[in-house]
C-alpha cells in the first residue's frame, strides 16, 4: 500500500500526524517528503546480555509524537512490545533534598521502591551532574511503562512528552556472535523484531470526532551523527539522518573514525503510514495501561538453599567437636598473605551459637550491615534479601516465619609468624557432608553484623591478628531454621582458597 494523506482519516472533521520524536533533545522529527517517519534513538546503543533482555527488555530510545489540534484523547496500540512514555522534571538539593537522594541512589533493581520514584522503571539525571550543590538544578527523566495498548487523555496544555510514546521489547531474537558481528549485533537483532510490525493510533478530538492511523515499522540501515561523545552511553544526542546507506561505506560508531559530527551507520526503525480511517480505535481497550499504576518489577535469582561447596573438601580430621580446637591453613597463593608469600594458619577454637528471634544486643536494624549496604534503604534491602533468600526483616528487627538469627561467637588465634587481616563475616559457613570424601554443601544465609561494625558509619568489621594474637569475634546471621533439622550440621571455616576446619553443632543448636 502507498504512502497515505498524513492528515487524519479520511472523512474526518479534524486532523493528526504521528511524528519521529527526539526526546534526547524533546523535539519534532519532520517525516520526509515521501512520508516515511524516521525513529531517533536515545539511551544506549547497546543491548545487555540475552537473558537479563529476554526479562527486562529494552527501551529502544525510538519515539513518536501526536500532533493535532483539539486533540483530547489517544489511544494506541502496537503489535509489537510495550509503549512507554518519558516525562521530565527539575530538582535541587535546597528545596528537594529527598528527590535528590532517592534519583541519585536509584537504580534498576529498585524500580518500584521509592517515595517520590516508585511508579518508574528508570529514573535517570540527564543533567545536573557533578559535586553536591543545593543551589545546581537537576532534571531528571522518568520512564513509565504503559502497555502494549494505551487510553490517555490529553489536555491543550500537555506539551510534546505527554504526548509522545517510545517502544519497548523483550521479544526473541535470533543468535548473535558479536564478537564476529560486532558489538551493536544484538542491538540491531533486537531492531529487527520490529520489522513488520505495526502501532495503531487514534486521536479523539474535542468536537467528538476521531481519527486512525496504522504505521508500519520496517529497519533499515540510516546515516547517523554522534551530537555528543556521551550519546553513545545514553546522556548526549545522535542524530538520525532520513537517508538510507549501505553500512559497509560507513563505519559504525566504534569506527576510530567516528568522532563529534562525523557520520556513521545505524540500525533503526522507520515507519509507512498504511492505512488512515475516520473511525475508533479498532483494537479493544479492556487491558490498555496495564502498567500505569503499577511496576515492571526487577527479579533477582533465588539461591537454593543448600550449595555445593565446590572444589573444597574437608577431611575427617579436619572436623571437631564443639569443645574442640580447628585449625585452619592458608596456602602462600591466597591474596591476603604477606607479600613474602608467607603461609599462615589460624586456630579456631571456643564456638558458641545461640538461636533468636529478635536482633541481639539490643541493636535495631539500623545498627546491621544489612541497613547501612543498602545506605539506610530497608525495603531495597527486603526486596533483595525476599527475592534472594527468602526473608525480609521488619522494622523492629523481627524476621520472616521460618528464619532466625544465629549469634556465633569464636576465637581466632594467629598461628604465624605474620600479621594477618581477616574478614570476620567471610569467614565462616554453616554445612553439611555430602560425601565420604568429604564433598560439602553450605547453606544460604546473610551476615548481617560482625564484631567492630558501626551501623552509625557504615564502617568497621574485619580484624587484624599480630603474629601470635588471639581475639573473640562474633558474626550474627540471619539463617533459614532448616538448619535446625539436619542430622549432623557444621560450621564450616573454609577461606582464601585454603584448607578447610570444621566443628560440628549439633548439640549447640
Amino acid at each position: 500500500m502507498g504512502v497515505l494523506d498524513r492528515q487524519g482519516g479520511k472523512g474526518s472533521s479534524q486532523s493528526f500526524s504521528v511524528r519521529a520524536y527526539a526526546s534526547a533533545t524533546r523535539t519534532l522529527v519532520p517525516p520526509t517528503e515521501d512520508g516515511m517517519i524516521v525513529f531517533e534513538r536515545s539511551g544506549s546503543l547497546t543491548t545487555a546480555e540475552k537473558d537479563w533482555y529476554l526479562q527486562y527488555g529494552k527501551y529502544t530510545g525510538c519515539m513518536f509524537t501526536v500532533e493535532g489540534e483539539g486533540i483530547v484523547r489517544i489511544q494506541a496500540t502496537t503489535s509489537a512490545g510495550m509503549l512507554y512514555r518519558n516525562s521530565y522534571e527539575t530538582i535541587n538539593g535546597r528545596n528537594d533534598p529527598e528527590r535528590v537522594a532517592e534519583a541519585s541512589l536509584w537504580k534498576p533493581t529498585k524500580a518500584g521502591l521509592g517515595e517520590y520514584y516508585g511508579l518508574y522503571e528508570n529514573v535517570q539525571i540527564v543533567d545536573g551532574f557533578g559535586e553536591p550543590d543545593p543551589d545546581r538544578d537537576m532534571t531528571v527523566k522518568l520512564t513509565k511503562m504503559l502497555g502494549s495498548t494505551i487510553d490517555v487523555p490529553i489536555s491543550a496544555e500537555d506539551g510534546s512528552d505527554a504526548k509522545s510514546f517510545g517502544l519497548w521489547t523483550n521479544a526473541a531474537y535470533d543468535e548473535v556472535d558479536e564478537t564476529k558481528d560486532g558489538p551493536l549485533a544484538a542491538t540491531d537483532a533486537v531492531f529487527d523484531t520490529f520489522d513488520g510490525e505495526t502501532i495503531t493510533v487514534t486521536a479523539y478530538f474535542e468536537d467528538g470526532s476521531c481519527a486512525t492511523q496504522t504505521i508500519e515499522l520496517h529497519t533499515a540501515d540510516f546515516k547517523a551523527t554522534l551530537d555528543d561523545p556521551l550519546a553513545f552511553y545514553g546522556y548526549g544526542t545522535i542524530t538520525v539522518h532520513p537517508e538510507i546507506v549501505d553500512r559497509s561505506t560507513l563505519p559504525d560508531v566504534f569506527g576510530s573514525e567516528v568522532n563529534e559530527g562525523a557520520p556513521f551507520a545505524l540500525h533503526s526503525l522507520y515507519g509507512i503510514i498504511v492505512d488512515e480511517t475516520d473511525e475508533p480505535h479498532p483494537y479493544p481497550l479492556d487491558q490498555a495501561n496495564e502498567w500505569l499504576t503499577d511496576t515492571v518489577p526487577f527479579v533477582f535469582e533465588r539461591r537454593d538453599t543448600w550449595e555445593t561447596a565446590g572444589e573444597a573438601r574437608l577431611d575427617t580430621d579436619a572436623i571437631s567437636d564443639p569443645d574442640g580446637k580447628a585449625t585452619l591453613w592458608v596456602p602462600a597463593d591466597s591474596t591476603t598473605v604477606a607479600e613474602d608469600g608467607e603461609t599462615f594458619s589460624l586456630e579456631m577454637a571456643n564456638l558458641h551459637i545461640e538461636r533468636s528471634d529478635r536482633l541481639p544486643f539490643g541493636m535495631t536494624p539500623e545498627d546491621t550491615s544489612e541497613y547501612g549496604g543498602y545506605r539506610g534503604d530497608l525495603a531495597y534491602a527486603n526486596r533483595v534479601s525476599e527475592q534472594i533468600l527468602g526473608y525480609r526483616m521488619d522494622d523492629d528487627g523481627a524476621l520472616t516465619p521460618g528464619f532466625s538469627y544465629r549469634v556465633v561467637t569464636f576465637t581466632t588465634t594467629n598461628a604465624s609468624a605474620i600479621e594477618v587481616s581477616l574478614h570476620t563475616a567471610g569467614l565462616g559457613s554453616f554445612a553439611v557432608l555430602e560425601s565420604e570424601e568429604g564433598d560439602f554443601s553450605t547453606l544460604a544465609t546473610r551476615a548481617v553484623w560482625e564484631t567492630g561494625y558501626d551501623g552509625a558509619t557504615n564502617s568497621g568489621g574485619g580484624c587484624t591478628l599480630a603474629p601470635g594474637e588471639m581475639q573473640e569475634l562474633t558474626v550474627v546471621y540471619v539463617v533459614p531454621d532448616e538448619l535446625d533439622e539436619q542430622y549432623d550440621p557444621l560450621f564450616v571455616f573454609d577461606v582464601y582458597g585454603g584448607k578447610a576446619a570444621a566443628f560440628r553443632i549439633k548439640l549447640l543448636l
